[in-house]
This record gives structure tokens, C-alpha cells and sequence, in this order.
């Protein structure tokens, strides 16, 4: 199978060969994304061979911790059940890194977990992300993960041996659950190896490599999208065609064109997400500024409220929301089976001071928005101004 777009593989090796040459070895390219998988993926080898809790790690957010603590236990399920069949012929290997320059110079990667016994192998990956759920079944970066393991080990010599390629995915929900798995083996590898990578690897390699942007720009986090003359041709397309030029369209016309504008659309939210990065580092761009992004009213869980005895003394006690609401609506609190949103809460008798009291706007984070926007901008201030005030306070 052939790369969707062959050509965007010498466009990254440019522009990072353009980067390093302005800024340097050691700068930070990433995004808040990014970081917050790096840091993840550390803390889950941490836990694995040192055998610590994930949830008891105070630097990671509570949703963060869980998605790892999911990870790690079936990491130390599989690895325990691998030693008790198999004793010392069981290897497992965490974060290993592999470089085959005998397969092609570009054939490397890092295992996140590797358990290999004598009767089989499970290449597991872990994956952060909720953006995009990720496939297990001929997963070409598992396949590639699963050569890179095995190439250099007895097993490569048998093609019936049996590998486990495993995806685990907690915060993406997925109708197959967050942790997926699917067999093949080692003769199956080394057929997509010489079918499919190492022909993908020399269609990018041609002269002529062709630029082809597609959904899978976005699906994949190409680096180079947002500098990409192809995309960007893409867009300015669909933004100069007409309303008249549409409704001529041929019926397969259409379908193409269709999907030309969710590419598109796709990649305003990237040009958004880099707004965010260059404005969050104290950066100017022109005509935007960084929010609160908008969020609906929640109603808290519980909280203190007076009430009243029947010798009409009053006490505080603490209720539920859903307590409160049926002390104050009746049955009318539930549609039908659910407790009413704050909006619809507001409609009824007494709705408005209930709302007032129970619901709040939690804080859902920040996002950018053009000047005009009627939300305030937040300051956004760098290490240097931060400490400055700091010491001038003292």
C-alpha cells in the first residue's frame, strides 16, 4: 500500500532542516498536546519497571493519571502471566528503542512494551490522544514496531511464530473498548515488509514525489501541514469556488469537492491550535488574542443548605442537587429520567433562584478568538515577567 502522500516526507526533512538552521538543536517544536503525551508515556515506564502507582503521581492531571493507570495495569497483567508460563525465557522490554539500517536507513521507532516468550510476542502501544481513534488491525506504525522487536531475534526465523499487536487507547472511546488487539505472525510481517513499507519508503524517495493532501494530513499530525503549498492550494480552491460552480457540479464532482471541504475545515483547526502555541509563548499575531473557552452551566454535586424544623428553627445541612430539586419541583425536576438541565430547570416556578443558587460555569480551559471578540483577552505572560513581579512585590 502506498503512502497517501509521498512527498510530504521531504517537506518535513526541510522545513526541520529550516527550523534548525534559524533556531537551533534543543528547541522545543511541540505543542501543550504533545508535551502532555510525552510526560504520559515517561510516567507509564516509570510505573512498569519500578512498580509504582500511576495515581499517586501529583504532576499530571486526574484524567491524565487514570488514562496511564489503565495502561500499566494491563502492561503488569501480561508481563506476570507471560513469567508464570514461561520463567526466565520470558523478555520484556520497555521504551526500547530500534534501528535497522540493514531493512533502510529511515527503519527505526521505540517499543512502548514488548513482551516476547518462546511461544509468542505482544507488541503493545500506548496512545494518549482522544482526537483520533487509532485502528489495531494492520496498524502499519504496530507492524513496523513488531519487525523493529523481532528482526534481530531468534523468533524473525520462524514464520509461524504468533505476534500480538495491542493498541491501548483509554481516553478515546472506541465501541471495541480502550484496549484492542489483533494476531498475525512473523511470516505475515515479513510479507508487509516488502509489500508495503519498504515500497511506501521508496515512492518517497523518488524525484518526482508527489504532494497529496487529504483527511490524512490531520488523521496522521503531519508536521509539515501548515506550511504545506499543496494544502494551502487545496484551501484557497474551495474558498474562491462558487455558489453557481457547486450547483453545476457532476454528482462524483460533488462527492470529491465534499471532501476537499472537510480537509479544509480540518485545517482551520490547525491554524488555530498554532495561534494558541505562538500567543500562550508571548507571541504577537495580529488581529487574535487567547479566551475562556465558553462552557454550559453544570449543577454542583452537593452543597450546605439551610433549612427549617417544625418548631421553624433553622440548620444547615448538606443535599444533593438532586435531593434539592425534587424538594422544590417534584417529579417536575426529572426529563424523564434524568435530572432537567439548568436551562430547562430555569423554566419552571422558582427555576431562576434554584439555577442561581445550584448551577455554575465550570472552567473549560482556553481557546483564541478574533479581537472582536466580546470575551475578554487574558494575559498571557512569560517566565521572565512572571518572577519579575514576583521579586518587586518583596
Amino acid at each position: 500500500m502506498l503512502p497517501h502522500c509521498p512527498g510530504s516526507v521531504r517537506l518535513i526533512e526541510n522545513l526541520r532542516a529550516q527550523y534548525l538552521a534559524k533556531h537551533g538543536e534543543g528547541k522545543d517544536t511541540g505543542n501543550a498536546h504533545s508535551e502532555r503525551g510525552t510526560d504520559a508515556h515517561g510516567l507509564a515506564a516509570y510505573c512498569i519497571l519500578m512498580g509504582e502507582d500511576p495515581r499517586q503521581e501529583p504532576n499530571l492531571a486526574a484524567d491524565d493519571r487514570d488514562a496511564v493507570y489503565c495502561y500499566v495495569s494491563f502492561a503488569r497483567s501480561e508481563v506476570l502471566d507471560a513469567r508464570a508460563r514461561f520463567g526466565d525465557d520470558c523478555e520484556v522490554v520497555v521504551e526500547e528503542p530500534h534501528h535497522l539500517p540493514e531493512v533502510h536507513p529511515k527503519f527505526f521507532g521505540t517499543n512502548d512494551l514488548g513482551i516476547i516468550t518462546p511461544a509468542w510476542t505482544i507488541v503493545a502501544d500506548y496512545k494518549h490522544g482522544v482526537g483520533v481513534l487509532v485502528e489495531v488491525e494492520r496498524n502499519p506504525q504496530l507492524m513496523q514496531y513488531a519487525v523493529g522487536l523481532l528482526y534481530k531475534r531468534p523468533v524473525w526465523q520462524n514464520d509461524a511464530y504468533r505476534v500480538e499487536l495491542v493498541v491501548c487507547q483509554p481516553r478515546g472511546f472506541h465501541p471495541d473498548g480502550p484496549i484492542r488487539s489483533w494476531w498475525t505472525t512473523v511470516g505475515d510481517l515479513k510479507q508487509w515488509l516488502q509489500d508495503d513499507w519498504l515500497r511506501s519508503a521508496r515512492a518517497t524517495e523518488a524525484d518526482n514525489a508527489v504532494l497529496n493532501p487529504g483527511i490524512w494530513c490531520h488523521d496522521t499530525f503531519c508536521e509539515a501541514r501548515v506550511n504545506c503549498p499543496a494544502l494551502r492550494a487545496l484551501v484557497k480552491r474551495v474558498a474562491e469556488t462558487t455558489v453557481e460552480e457547486i450547483k453545476n457540479m457532476e454528482d462524483w464532482e460533488l462527492g470529491l469537492f465534499a471532501q476537499e471541504c472537510a480537509v479544509a475545515a480540518r485545517t482551520r483547526k490547525v491554524v488555530d491550535e498554532e495561534v494558541f502555541v505562538r500567543l500562550r509563548q508571548g507571541r504577537k499575531v495580529s488581529g487574535w488574542k487567547i479566551v475562556p473557552k465558553k462552557a454550559d452551566r453544570v449543577f454542583r454535586d452537593k452543597q450546605e443548605v439551610e433549612m427549617t424544623n417544625d418548631r421553624g428553627e433553622k440548620f444547615k445541612v448538606v443535599r444533593t442537587v438532586e435531593e434539592s430539586a425534587v424538594d422544590t419541583f417534584g417529579s417536575d425536576a426529572y426529563a424523564p429520567r434524568e435530572l432537567r438541565s439548568p436551562a430547562q430547570i430555569e423554566r419552571l416556578d422558582g427555576g431562576k433562584d434554584f439555577v442561581k443558587r445550584w448551577a455554575y460555569k465550570p472552567e473549560a480551559g482556553q481557546t483564541v478568538a478574533p479581537d472582536t471578540d466580546a470575551r475578554k483577552g487574558e494575559i498571557v505572560r512569560d517566565a521572565t515577567e512572571t518572577f519579575a513581579s514576583v521579586l518587586q512585590n518583596k
